[in-house]
Protein backbone atom coordinates (compact mmCIF):
# COMPACT_ATOMS: atom_id res chain seq x y z
CA UNK A 1 0.00 0.00 0.00
CA UNK A 2 1.69 3.49 -0.97
CA UNK A 3 2.39 5.62 1.80
CA UNK A 4 1.26 9.43 1.67
CA UNK A 5 2.67 12.17 4.69
CA UNK A 6 0.17 14.86 4.59
CA UNK A 7 0.71 18.00 6.62
CA UNK A 8 -1.66 21.11 7.73
CA UNK A 9 0.61 23.88 8.13
CA UNK A 10 -1.79 26.24 10.43
CA UNK A 11 0.64 28.46 10.43
CA UNK A 12 -0.04 31.56 12.05
CA UNK A 13 -3.90 30.92 12.35
CA UNK A 14 -3.66 29.85 16.25
CA UNK A 15 -3.77 32.98 18.45
CA UNK A 16 -4.42 33.20 21.92
CA UNK A 17 -7.79 35.04 22.90
CA UNK A 18 -6.75 36.27 26.01
CA UNK A 19 -3.24 37.99 25.26
CA UNK A 20 -3.79 37.68 21.46
CA UNK A 21 -0.14 35.44 21.07
CA UNK A 22 0.51 34.20 17.69
CA UNK A 23 1.33 30.38 17.90
CA UNK A 24 3.73 29.96 14.86
CA UNK A 25 4.52 27.47 12.68
CA UNK A 26 2.06 24.82 14.32
CA UNK A 27 1.06 21.64 11.87
CA UNK A 28 -1.11 18.97 11.99
CA UNK A 29 1.11 15.70 10.24
CA UNK A 30 -0.35 12.03 9.44
CA UNK A 31 0.26 9.44 6.92
CA UNK A 32 -1.89 6.61 5.05
CA UNK A 33 0.75 4.13 5.74
CA UNK A 34 2.79 2.98 8.67
CA UNK A 35 5.46 6.23 8.28
CA UNK A 36 5.86 9.48 8.06
CA UNK A 37 8.39 10.97 5.23
CA UNK A 38 11.53 11.52 7.49
CA UNK A 39 13.55 14.09 5.01
CA UNK A 40 14.41 17.64 6.59
CA UNK A 41 16.04 20.60 5.68
CA UNK A 42 17.42 23.24 7.94
CA UNK A 43 19.12 26.82 7.63
CA UNK A 44 19.21 30.70 8.05
CA UNK A 45 17.94 33.34 6.29
CA UNK A 46 19.67 36.80 6.13
CA UNK A 47 19.60 40.13 3.66
CA UNK A 48 22.33 39.92 1.84
CA UNK A 49 22.78 43.82 1.57
CA UNK A 50 23.53 44.27 5.34
CA UNK A 51 23.47 40.97 6.52
CA UNK A 52 20.85 41.74 9.02
CA UNK A 53 19.09 38.37 10.23
CA UNK A 54 15.51 38.39 8.66
CA UNK A 55 12.60 37.14 10.24
CA UNK A 56 8.80 35.87 9.61
CA UNK A 57 10.46 35.06 6.08
CA UNK A 58 8.34 32.54 4.34
CA UNK A 59 10.47 29.47 3.56
CA UNK A 60 9.33 27.12 0.70
CA UNK A 61 10.12 24.20 -1.00
CA UNK A 62 8.36 24.33 -4.64
CA UNK A 63 8.23 21.47 -6.96
CA UNK A 64 8.82 23.40 -10.11
CA UNK A 65 9.70 27.21 -10.97
CA UNK A 66 6.02 27.57 -12.11
CA UNK A 67 4.90 26.71 -9.22
CA UNK A 68 2.96 29.59 -7.30
CA UNK A 69 2.17 28.36 -3.86
CA UNK A 70 4.93 26.21 -1.89
CA UNK A 71 4.31 22.41 -1.68
CA UNK A 72 6.16 22.54 1.32
CA UNK A 73 6.60 25.83 3.74
CA UNK A 74 7.74 27.35 7.16
CA UNK A 75 8.59 30.91 8.83
CA UNK A 76 11.94 32.00 9.93
CA UNK A 77 12.36 32.57 13.68
CA UNK A 78 13.47 35.38 15.59
CA UNK A 79 16.73 34.26 14.81
CA UNK A 80 16.11 33.88 11.18
CA UNK A 81 16.77 30.29 11.36
CA UNK A 82 14.09 27.69 9.65
CA UNK A 83 13.08 23.61 9.67
CA UNK A 84 10.83 22.11 7.31
CA UNK A 85 10.78 18.16 8.16
CA UNK A 86 8.28 15.39 6.96
CA UNK A 87 9.52 16.14 3.64
CA UNK A 88 9.55 13.11 0.76
CA UNK A 89 11.83 11.73 -1.89
CA UNK A 90 11.12 13.66 -4.52
CA UNK A 91 12.76 16.94 -6.43
CA UNK A 92 12.42 20.48 -4.85
CA UNK A 93 13.75 23.74 -5.33
CA UNK A 94 14.16 25.85 -2.24
CA UNK A 95 12.68 29.70 -2.29
CA UNK A 96 12.60 32.10 0.11
CA UNK A 97 10.34 35.49 -0.06
CA UNK A 98 9.15 38.37 2.83
CA UNK A 99 5.83 37.89 2.27
CA UNK A 100 4.27 41.34 3.22
CA UNK A 101 0.52 40.58 2.90
CA UNK A 102 0.67 36.71 3.82
CA UNK A 103 -0.78 35.55 0.14
CA UNK A 104 2.05 32.81 0.54
CA UNK A 105 3.19 33.73 -3.51
CA UNK A 106 5.57 36.34 -4.15
CA UNK A 107 4.60 40.15 -4.83
CA UNK A 108 6.98 42.57 -6.86
CA UNK A 109 8.42 44.51 -4.31
CA UNK A 110 8.91 42.01 -1.81
CA UNK A 111 12.33 40.59 -0.28
CA UNK A 112 13.31 37.21 -2.50
CA UNK A 113 15.90 34.54 -2.86
CA UNK A 114 17.03 33.02 -5.84
CA UNK A 115 15.64 29.71 -6.23
CA UNK A 116 18.08 26.77 -5.75
CA UNK A 117 17.04 23.15 -6.35
CA UNK A 118 17.81 20.97 -3.42
CA UNK A 119 20.23 18.00 -4.56
CA UNK A 120 21.21 17.50 -0.24
CA UNK A 121 19.24 17.77 2.61
CA UNK A 122 21.68 17.49 4.53
CA UNK A 123 23.63 20.49 6.38
CA UNK A 124 22.50 24.22 7.12
CA UNK A 125 21.13 26.02 4.10
CA UNK A 126 22.07 29.62 4.26
CA UNK A 127 19.70 32.06 2.32
CA UNK A 128 20.29 35.78 1.11
CA UNK A 129 17.32 37.75 0.54
CA UNK A 130 17.17 40.61 -2.12
CA UNK A 131 15.18 43.01 -3.59
CA UNK A 132 15.02 42.16 -6.94
CA UNK A 133 17.03 44.19 -9.97
CA UNK A 134 14.53 46.83 -10.96
CA UNK A 135 17.20 48.36 -13.49
CA UNK A 136 15.51 50.65 -16.37
CA UNK A 137 12.03 50.34 -14.68
CA UNK A 138 9.90 53.34 -12.96
CA UNK A 139 8.71 51.59 -10.14
CA UNK A 140 6.04 54.30 -8.96
CA UNK A 141 5.33 58.38 -9.58
CA UNK A 142 4.20 60.29 -7.23
CA UNK A 143 3.19 64.18 -6.71
CA UNK A 144 4.64 64.58 -3.79
CA UNK A 145 4.33 68.53 -3.65
CA UNK A 146 3.11 71.28 -5.23
CA UNK A 147 5.01 71.84 -8.19
CA UNK A 148 6.85 68.82 -8.27
CA UNK A 149 6.91 64.70 -8.68
CA UNK A 150 9.51 62.08 -7.88
CA UNK A 151 10.03 58.85 -9.96
CA UNK A 152 11.39 56.13 -7.52
CA UNK A 153 13.24 53.58 -9.87
CA UNK A 154 15.79 51.52 -10.25
CA UNK A 155 19.33 52.41 -11.88
CA UNK A 156 17.87 53.41 -15.31
CA UNK A 157 19.66 53.95 -18.58
CA UNK A 158 17.11 55.39 -20.75
CA UNK A 159 16.29 59.11 -20.20
CA UNK A 160 12.54 60.40 -18.78
CA UNK A 161 10.94 62.43 -21.16
CA UNK A 162 8.19 65.31 -19.98
CA UNK A 163 5.75 65.79 -22.61
CA UNK A 164 3.77 68.57 -22.10
CA UNK A 165 5.48 71.43 -19.23
CA UNK A 166 8.97 72.99 -19.12
CA UNK A 167 10.78 72.11 -15.75
CA UNK A 168 14.23 71.38 -13.93
CA UNK A 169 15.72 67.93 -12.98
CA UNK A 170 16.99 66.64 -9.90
CA UNK A 171 18.66 63.26 -9.94
CA UNK A 172 19.91 60.40 -7.63
CA UNK A 173 20.88 57.11 -8.09
CA UNK A 174 17.16 55.47 -6.98
CA UNK A 175 14.77 58.54 -7.75
CA UNK A 176 14.32 61.62 -10.38
CA UNK A 177 12.70 64.85 -8.99
CA UNK A 178 11.40 66.78 -11.76
CA UNK A 179 9.98 70.50 -11.07
CA UNK A 180 7.36 72.74 -13.13
CA UNK A 181 6.12 76.08 -13.07
CA UNK A 182 3.31 75.75 -14.46
CA UNK A 183 0.12 74.51 -13.58
CA UNK A 184 -0.96 71.74 -15.31
CA UNK A 185 -3.80 68.84 -14.56
CA UNK A 186 -1.61 66.09 -15.33
CA UNK A 187 2.03 65.12 -16.18
CA UNK A 188 2.75 63.48 -19.17
CA UNK A 189 5.85 61.31 -19.65
CA UNK A 190 7.73 58.72 -21.42
CA UNK A 191 10.23 55.93 -20.92
CA UNK A 192 11.47 53.17 -22.84
CA UNK A 193 9.02 53.97 -25.43
CA UNK A 194 5.60 54.10 -22.89
CA UNK A 195 3.97 56.67 -22.43
CA UNK A 196 2.09 57.23 -19.59
CA UNK A 197 0.63 60.40 -16.88
CA UNK A 198 0.08 61.04 -13.46
CA UNK A 199 -2.96 63.69 -11.96
CA UNK A 200 -1.43 66.80 -10.63
CA UNK A 201 -3.68 67.30 -6.96
CA UNK A 202 -0.96 68.41 -4.01
CA UNK A 203 -0.94 71.71 -3.41
CA UNK A 204 1.32 71.34 -0.64
CA UNK A 205 4.12 73.40 0.00
CA UNK A 206 8.10 71.43 -0.17
CA UNK A 207 9.91 72.49 3.41
CA UNK A 208 13.15 73.97 1.96
CA UNK A 209 16.44 71.91 3.46
CA UNK A 210 20.10 72.81 2.78
CA UNK A 211 22.53 70.19 3.31
CA UNK A 212 26.24 70.14 2.87
CA UNK A 213 26.85 66.78 0.32
CA UNK A 214 30.82 67.59 0.27
CA UNK A 215 33.09 65.72 2.15
CA UNK A 216 36.08 66.60 4.97
CA UNK A 217 38.55 65.73 1.51
CA UNK A 218 37.05 67.97 -0.53
CA UNK A 219 37.43 70.45 2.07
CA UNK A 220 40.89 69.79 2.74
CA UNK A 221 42.71 68.41 -0.28
CA UNK A 222 40.33 70.19 -3.08
CA UNK A 223 39.15 73.63 -1.21
CA UNK A 224 35.77 72.99 -1.65
CA UNK A 225 32.31 72.82 -0.21
CA UNK A 226 29.36 71.96 -1.80
CA UNK A 227 25.56 72.82 -0.58
CA UNK A 228 22.50 70.62 -1.86
CA UNK A 229 18.99 71.95 -2.01
CA UNK A 230 15.59 70.47 -2.45
CA UNK A 231 14.22 73.34 -3.81
CA UNK A 232 15.43 74.62 -7.02
CA UNK A 233 17.75 77.92 -6.74
CA UNK A 234 17.54 81.03 -8.21
CA UNK A 235 19.67 83.47 -7.32
CA UNK A 236 22.29 84.26 -4.13
CA UNK A 237 23.26 87.05 -1.68
CA UNK A 238 26.99 86.69 -1.62
CA UNK A 239 27.13 89.45 1.31
CA UNK A 240 24.98 86.76 3.52
CA UNK A 241 27.14 84.13 3.46
CA UNK A 242 30.65 84.54 5.36
CA UNK A 243 32.73 82.55 7.80
CA UNK A 244 32.22 83.91 11.24
CA UNK A 245 35.96 83.28 12.80
CA UNK A 246 37.45 84.12 9.55
CA UNK A 247 38.21 87.30 6.98
CA UNK A 248 38.93 84.87 4.36
CA UNK A 249 36.09 85.40 1.14
CA UNK A 250 33.23 83.23 0.48
CA UNK A 251 33.76 82.84 -3.55
CA UNK A 252 30.10 81.19 -4.55
CA UNK A 253 28.94 80.06 -7.28
CA UNK A 254 25.58 78.34 -8.77
CA UNK A 255 26.74 74.76 -10.07
CA UNK A 256 23.23 73.46 -11.00
CA UNK A 257 19.81 74.21 -9.95
CA UNK A 258 19.68 72.30 -6.92
CA UNK A 259 23.83 72.88 -5.71
CA UNK A 260 25.99 75.69 -4.76
CA UNK A 261 30.03 75.46 -4.47
CA UNK A 262 31.63 77.73 -1.84
CA UNK A 263 35.47 78.03 -2.78
CA UNK A 264 37.73 77.46 0.21
CA UNK A 265 40.85 80.05 0.28
CA UNK A 266 42.63 78.33 2.66
CA UNK A 267 41.62 74.76 5.06
CA UNK A 268 41.99 75.13 9.01
CA UNK A 269 41.84 72.80 11.63
CA UNK A 270 40.33 75.20 13.93
CA UNK A 271 36.49 74.85 14.14
CA UNK A 272 34.78 76.97 11.35
CA UNK A 273 31.27 78.34 11.40
CA UNK A 274 29.79 78.83 7.70
CA UNK A 275 26.40 81.42 8.35
CA UNK A 276 23.64 81.46 5.80
CA UNK A 277 21.78 84.67 6.81
CA UNK A 278 17.74 84.50 5.75
CA UNK A 279 17.29 85.75 2.11
CA UNK A 280 20.65 84.86 1.23
CA UNK A 281 19.47 82.05 -1.10
CA UNK A 282 16.27 82.91 -3.70
CA UNK A 283 14.54 79.71 -4.85
CA UNK A 284 11.86 78.90 -7.29
CA UNK A 285 8.27 80.25 -6.49
CA UNK A 286 9.66 83.05 -4.72
CA UNK A 287 11.13 81.48 -1.88
CA UNK A 288 13.42 82.55 0.40
CA UNK A 289 15.65 80.66 2.77
CA UNK A 290 15.60 80.68 6.87
CA UNK A 291 18.99 81.46 9.18
CA UNK A 292 21.74 78.09 8.96
CA UNK A 293 24.43 77.49 10.32
CA UNK A 294 27.43 74.50 9.11
CA UNK A 295 30.01 74.04 11.71
CA UNK A 296 33.41 72.61 10.30
CA UNK A 297 35.07 70.82 12.99
CA UNK A 298 37.87 69.48 11.09
CA UNK A 299 40.74 68.68 13.54
CA UNK A 300 41.96 65.21 12.32
CA UNK A 301 42.71 64.10 16.22
CA UNK A 302 39.01 64.42 16.69
CA UNK A 303 38.26 61.77 13.59
CA UNK A 304 39.31 57.81 13.61
CA UNK A 305 41.52 56.34 10.59
CA UNK A 306 41.10 52.61 9.13
CA UNK A 307 43.56 50.95 6.73
CA UNK A 308 42.37 48.24 4.37
CA UNK A 309 44.42 45.26 3.10
CA UNK A 310 42.79 42.69 1.07
CA UNK A 311 43.97 39.98 -1.14
CA UNK A 312 41.31 38.79 -3.24
CA UNK A 313 40.35 41.89 -4.04
CA UNK A 314 40.43 42.92 -7.47
CA UNK A 315 40.15 46.21 -9.55
CA UNK A 316 36.37 45.41 -9.35
CA UNK A 317 35.79 45.60 -6.05
CA UNK A 318 33.96 48.33 -4.38
CA UNK A 319 34.53 48.88 -0.34
CA UNK A 320 31.49 50.67 1.70
CA UNK A 321 32.02 51.53 5.11
CA UNK A 322 28.41 52.44 6.64
CA UNK A 323 26.86 53.08 9.77
CA UNK A 324 24.40 51.81 12.20
CA UNK A 325 21.43 53.74 10.81
CA UNK A 326 22.41 51.63 7.06
CA UNK A 327 24.03 55.36 5.88
CA UNK A 328 26.73 54.98 3.40
CA UNK A 329 29.66 57.18 5.08
CA UNK A 330 32.73 56.55 2.51
CA UNK A 331 32.74 54.14 -0.81
CA UNK A 332 35.55 54.10 -2.62
CA UNK A 333 37.28 51.40 -5.49
CA UNK A 334 39.47 48.51 -4.70
CA UNK A 335 43.40 50.23 -4.72
CA UNK A 336 46.32 48.42 -3.48
CA UNK A 337 45.49 49.36 -0.28
CA UNK A 338 42.78 51.71 0.65
CA UNK A 339 43.03 54.39 3.69
CA UNK A 340 39.87 56.05 5.00
CA UNK A 341 40.49 59.04 7.14
CA UNK A 342 38.06 61.78 8.96
CA UNK A 343 35.70 58.76 10.38
CA UNK A 344 33.27 60.31 13.18
CA UNK A 345 33.80 58.62 16.21
CA UNK A 346 30.96 55.46 16.14
CA UNK A 347 29.92 51.80 15.01
CA UNK A 348 30.35 51.26 11.38
CA UNK A 349 30.54 47.83 9.24
CA UNK A 350 32.18 46.89 5.76
CA UNK A 351 30.33 46.29 2.33
CA UNK A 352 32.78 44.51 0.13
CA UNK A 353 30.97 43.98 -3.38
CA UNK A 354 32.26 43.30 -7.49
CA UNK A 355 30.83 45.83 -9.29
CA UNK A 356 30.49 43.49 -12.54
CA UNK A 357 28.92 45.63 -14.81
CA UNK A 358 31.09 49.01 -13.71
CA UNK A 359 28.00 50.84 -12.18
CA UNK A 360 29.59 52.01 -9.10
CA UNK A 361 26.71 50.34 -7.52
CA UNK A 362 25.58 46.76 -5.81
CA UNK A 363 23.07 45.25 -8.52
CA UNK A 364 20.76 42.69 -6.80
CA UNK A 365 19.63 39.57 -9.00
CA UNK A 366 16.30 38.67 -10.98
CA UNK A 367 14.17 35.51 -10.69
CA UNK A 368 12.90 35.80 -14.28
CA UNK A 369 15.07 35.14 -16.28
CA UNK A 370 17.41 33.96 -13.11
CA UNK A 371 20.04 36.33 -12.41
CA UNK A 372 22.23 36.06 -9.86
CA UNK A 373 23.38 39.20 -7.60
CA UNK A 374 26.91 40.95 -7.97
CA UNK A 375 28.82 38.76 -4.82
CA UNK A 376 28.45 40.24 -2.18
CA UNK A 377 29.65 40.37 1.54
CA UNK A 378 30.04 42.10 5.14
CA UNK A 379 32.85 42.43 7.43
CA UNK A 380 31.87 40.01 10.14
CA UNK A 381 32.63 42.09 13.08
CA UNK A 382 31.88 45.34 13.96
CA UNK A 383 33.96 48.29 13.59
CA UNK A 384 34.18 51.11 16.35
CA UNK A 385 36.43 54.12 15.76
CA UNK A 386 37.31 56.30 18.28
CA UNK A 387 39.14 59.81 18.31
CA UNK A 388 42.46 59.64 17.33
CA UNK A 389 42.12 55.83 16.53
CA UNK A 390 44.05 53.99 13.40
CA UNK A 391 42.72 50.49 13.03
CA UNK A 392 44.40 48.16 10.47
CA UNK A 393 41.40 45.51 8.87
CA UNK A 394 42.27 42.58 6.28
CA UNK A 395 39.13 41.29 4.00
CA UNK A 396 39.33 37.90 2.97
Amino acid sequence: MDSTTYTINLSKSIVDLNEGNILNNYKYVFSTGAELDSLSIKGSVNELYNNKVANNVLIGLYQSTDSIKPYYYTFSNENGEFLIDNISKKDFILFAIKDENMNLKYDTGEMISLPEKIYDFSGNKNIGLFYEDLSNQIINVENIHRNSIIFNHGNINDSIFILNTNGLWSKGNNYSMFWFNENPTFIKYKFNNITDSIRIFNRDSVELKLNLTSTIEDYYFNKKIIINSNIPITDIEENLIYWKHSDQSTNLSIIDDFNIQLDVAEATEAPQLLIINKGAINFVNNTLNDSSVFNFNYNENDYGTIHLKCETCSEKTIIELFNANQNTIIKESWKDHLKFSFITPGKYNLRIFEDLNGDFNWNSGKINPIKKPEPIKIYPEEIKIKANWEIDLIIE
